[in-house]
């Protein structure tokens, strides 16, 4: 599994660094998310935390309230 997933880390860079050109470190990591969100998006992907059983989504949504109230 972690060969997996770091193949998987490896060609989401390879993708945004090829099509969003990201100019530092954070860029790159948003671009990362918003590839990852789109699979997740489209079903290519379950990203789930199995422990809590919060689906990805959840967490999302939890971020982005949490960031607006901070």
């Amino acid at each position: 599994l972690p060969t997996i997933a770091s193949d998987l880390g490896t060609q989401m860079k390879k993708a945004v660094e090829e099509h969003f050109s990201p100019e530092s470190d954070e860029e790159l990591a948003i671009g990362m998310e918003l590839v990852l969100e789109g699979l997740t998006q489209h079903l290519k992907i379950a990203r789930e935390d199995l422990d809590s059983r919060i689906s990805y989504t959840e967490m999302l949504k939890f971020n982005l309230v949490r960031n607006r109230t901070s």
